[in-house]
């Protein structure tokens, strides 16, 4: 649902769980602390452009290649971490990524005309079920 929350989660439980895997890994990177900390912040600053009107849609060629690489980069890093095969996951992260961005998309607007919710608040309760996730998900490392 956000493009920057994928490798934001990802960085900070690898910079939480150091793997040797990831020692001579062009993936090392994403152990970083510092990094997870700046990929915080500007998921972060999604969640809040997310909220305005001249925010355009995720369905839009960048925003859909902002989510397709996230997702990709995030489970090649938490696969290479974990012993698997990180192109494979790239590849399996990058379609999941590409699926929920249209379901997700139209999903939202969906609920909006059903049930006329102001778009905002649509978008705060994909940042709960984002935030949740990501916690949960952090959690279980």
């Amino acid at each position: 649902m956000r493009s920057a929350s994928a490798p934001a989660i990802a960085c900070h439980v690898l910079s939480k769980n150091k793997s040797n895997e990831l020692t001579n890994s062009s993936l090392k990177f994403m152990e970083s602390e510092n990094l997870a900390t700046v990929l915080k912040v500007l998921a972060i600053g999604e969640l809040i452009v997310d909220k305005l009107p001249s925010t355009p849609p995720r369905i839009k060629p960048a925003g859909i290649s902002a989510r397709v690489i996230s997702g990709a980069l995030s489970t090649a890093a938490i696969s290479k971490a974990n012993r698997n095969s990180a192109i494979t996951r790239a590849v399996l992260g990058s379609a999941a990524a590409l699926a929920s961005t249209f379901f997700f998309y139209f999903l939202r607007k969906k609920m909006g005309e059903k049930f006329k919710i102001y778009d905002p608040i649509l978008g705060v309760i994909e940042d709960i079920l984002v935030i949740g996730t990501g916690v949960e998900l952090s959690h279980s490392f």
